[in-house]
């Protein structure tokens, strides 16, 4: 891999070197390459080495003086060209140049007796003018050996227009910097040649099997070479149709703006994937085997931790594509990001009203900004290939079980028949049965609040999902080649430090939804303070029971224990059964349940510095996780859960930290409320301790320097023998012993009076030798106690 910051622009010192660079260009001849693409050397009439241009502006940098003269290499080109009758052809080696990364000019060349030219505007975020420069390249072959070749001192980073679609992706504020295209010719060599090769194995594969099946059918062997070469055709183009298609109708665009680094990419439907320029640490670039042969690069971008990892394939100049990231994400990092970002709620998207099932599971200080609900009809729509795929493998499943079954147990192959296909009725129905339950009856939400994003769904039973707004870094989205006809797209959570990710399918106007998270997760919302700690009210709506004697041993004597659940054994065992008969969980799922039912005994415990869980009945296991490691808490009830009022909670962690998980406790709306709000309480705490001791340490220091500066001017530059000045002595206070200034009338921390020193300085302070009165208590220079020393 090769830096994107790596410097190489001098010509070669030695003959292993030069003749290196003479095969490499013999080696490309047969095809034309941009000046910008490979850092050389310039030749002109010195032959001297011109250092790489890398400013942001019209290169100013000159070829440098009194080094001693290079040999001319086009002369050696030649001579080695002549040994092997190839004949001159210096035109084409010496247009491998690099010309530096100016970003705006125009360059015009003459080469092989042709002109060319072509105007390149800067990216529109560059502010500085630029001169436009004009370049000249002349050679008419090696044998004239007074023809000079003139390059620019700089080249632009070719850019194009963002189109429409990528300036709606853009938020208001945002502004769009550069936009670079990757090869489209490239891309397809690249990505279609290990496709098609996997595809006409396969293919050949396949056909093999359909010759013979169909020859052994029909017993001719044209018919079976047609259906082969058909299915070899077929597979071929099922695996290897995308490339073909993304080079004829694909768009792909690689924007840098002020914000953020974007990929926007599609060929039925769109994806927008983006990094934030603060995350963003380095880039670098490799080229690969068809890359090298169109002198493009893959760009990788080297983010912070808990920032996604992107990538620009098929980049044209990529070693100005890496500079220009760089630049952009130092700018980026020098600017004042202080201010926050303004923010309206629900702009551009179709909200609705909250059902009650979600404002039940908001927090008592937490503000709803909008809620908005899938369409139900596409949802169904773009779910029905998944469905069917469910009952094509479900089906085959359970009526080959107990088809198989009935035929070894009555023989009879039309009864077996028979049950097979009560068996198949029955998994469509359930199937069907709960897709259209889903469509009829379901209620799911997405909302946004002061604190959060939430999913909430009430179909069977309630599920609640959530991400703090705190731990978003941006949103994305992608749409199908379905979900574009139907007008939809799936927009995903680019989350940090670890929090969980979250996706929202289904979503009508998925760019406006996700412009909309990210400006939300960017703005002074997320700022919100939360419920104080000693505000908080703990156990409220939570059944709790008592801990038994080997839990109290466990927890540490310093440690509130605030409360104590166990799980429901018996809807576990009955949810698990339901769920087996209805096809919505695992066959299996019931005998571990019924296993816990008899042999486990679990606490769930929260104190006051962590949660808890204490397992086990002929053996016991304690686990814990510190409320600092702990997010955020979530909730999901299943239908039969529901019927008993309980649930499962599970809790979201810190990276480093173990998930956790309540399983079947009473109230789990109530449980994932407290657990939030207990963890958010440590993180104010936190929080406010940090700022109260900073803010503790600065009214010391601003205090320490005020007296200082009041004593220095009372002292009038009195100094002790030892030459400390009077102003820094320090002494005792008479009530608290805490260190004040020798010349203090009070201490400022009991607010006592302190002696103060005579007028008359007659004697001498036995420590310091500095002048006091013979009375005094205290030196005033340097604050000893009895200064006059005992005869």
């Amino acid at each position: 891999m090769v830096s994107g910051s790596s410097t190489s622009a001098c010509a070669p010192s030695s003959s292993s070197s030069i003749l290196l660079s003479v095969v490499s260009g013999m080696l490309n001849q047969a095809r034309l390459v941009e000046f910008d693409k490979v850092s050389v050397f310039e030749t002109s009439a010195t032959g001297r080495c011109l250092p790489q241009c890398r400013s942001t502006g019209p290169c100013q940098q000159q070829p440098p003086t009194g080094q001693p003269e290079r040999p001319d290499y086009r002369r050696v080109h030649d001579r080695w060209r002549e040994r092997i009758g190839a004949g001159p052809s210096w035109d084409v080696w010496s247009r491998r140049r690099s010309l530096g990364a100016c970003p705006q000019g125009s360059s015009r060349y003459r080469g092989g007796g042709q002109s060319k030219e072509r105007s390149i505007t800067c990216w529109p975020g560059e502010k500085r003018m630029r001169d436009q420069q004009s370049v000249a390249f002349t050679s008419k072959g090696a044998t004239d050996a007074k023809n000079k070749t003139v390059f620019p001192q700089c080249t632009p980073m070719e850019t194009v227009e963002p189109t429409q679609e990528l300036r709606e992706n853009v938020h208001d504020e945002e502004e769009i910097q550069w936009v670079v295209r990757p090869d489209a010719l490239a891309r397809l060599l690249g990505r279609s040649f290990g496709v098609i090769v996997g595809a006409v194995v396969l293919g050949v594969f396949v056909g093999g099997i359909t010759l013979g099946v169909v020859g052994a059918i029909f017993q001719s062997q044209s018919l079976g070479l047609a259906a082969a070469g058909g299915a070899v055709l077929l597979i071929v183009a099922l695996l290897g149709h995308r490339p073909l298609l993304r080079y004829l109708i694909g768009t792909t665009e690689y924007a840098a703006t002020d914000r953020r680094l974007i990929k926007y990419d599609g060929i039925y439907g769109r994806t927008l994937t983006s990094v934030p320029l603060e995350g963003v640490q380095d880039a670098e670039y490799s080229i690969g085997s068809i890359e090298k042969l169109f002198d493009l690069g893959t760009v990788n971008i080297d983010t912070d931790r808990g920032y996604e990892e992107t990538s620009f394939p098929y980049t044209p100049a990529p070693g100005k594509f890496t500079r220009a990231v760089s630049d952009i994400a130092q700018q980026a990092g020098k600017r004042d990001t202080t201010g926050s970002q303004e923010y309206t709620p629900g702009s551009g998207l179709s909200t609705t009203e909250p059902v009650a099932g979600l404002e039940t599971n908001l927090f008592p200080d937490e503000e709803l900004l909008w809620v908005i609900k899938p369409d139900k009809t596409t949802r169904l729509l773009a779910r029905l290939p998944t469905l069917v795929l469910r009952f094509v493998f479900s089906g085959a499943f359970f009526g080959g079980l107990v088809g198989g079954i009935a035929f070894v147990v009555t023989g009879s192959a039309s009864i077996a028949m028979l049950v097979a296909g009560a068996a198949l009725a029955y998994v469509f129905l359930s199937v069907a049965g709960s897709a259209l339950f889903a469509f009829i009856y379901g209620t799911t939400q997405y909302a946004a609040t002061d604190r959060r994003v939430i999913e909430y769904d009430g179909t069977l039973g309630k599920r609640l999902s959530s991400v703090p707004l705190v731990g978003i870094q941006d949103a994305e989205y992608s749409i199908g080649f379905l979900e574009n006809r139907l007008g939809i797209g799936t927009v995903t959570l680019d989350t940090d430090r670890s929090y969980e990710g979250m996706a929202f399918p289904y979503v009508a106007a998925p760019a406006a939804f996700a412009r909309d998270i990210s400006q939300l997760a960017a703005s002074d919302v997320v700022s919100r303070e939360a419920t104080p700690p000693g505000e908080l009210a703990v156990g409220d709506g939570i059944d709790a029971e008592s801990p038994t004697d080997e839990l109290r041993e466990n927890v540490p004597d310093d440690q509130v224990l605030h409360w104590v659940l166990t799980p429901d054994y018996r809807t576990r065992f009955l949810s698990k059964v339901v769920k087996a008969v209805t096809l919505q969980g695992s066959p299996f799922a019931p005998l571990g349940a019924a296993s816990a039912y008899f042999s486990d005994a679990t606490e769930y415990a929260l104190t006051d510095a962590q949660l808890v869980t204490y397992t086990g009945r002929f053996g016991r296991e304690f686990s814990s996780v510190p409320v600092a490691g702990i997010q955020d808490a979530e909730y999901d009830i299943d239908y039969v859960e529901s019927r008993f009022a309980v649930g499962n909670v599970t809790v979201d962690t810190d990276k480093g930290y173990e998930g956790f998980r309540l399983e079947t406790v009473a109230n789990p709306v109530a449980v994932a409320r407290e657990i939030s709000e207990v963890a958010n309480a440590a993180r104010v705490a936190e929080r406010d301790e940090a700022a109260a001791a900073v803010a503790s340490e600065a009214a010391a220091a601003a205090e320490q320097a005020e007296t200082a500066a009041a004593d220095a001017t009372t002292s009038d530059g009195v100094t002790t023998a030892e030459g400390i000045p009077t102003a820094r002595a320090r002494k005792l206070c008479v009530d608290c012993d805490s260190g004040i200034g020798s010349l203090s009338a009070f201490c400022p921390d009991c607010g006592a009076d302190q002696p103060q020193s005579s007028d008359e300085l007659t004697a001498t302070c036995r420590q310091c030798h500095g002048e006091v009165g013979d009375g005094d208590a205290f030196c005033r220079h340097c604050g000893v106690e009895a200064p006059i020393a005992a005869e």
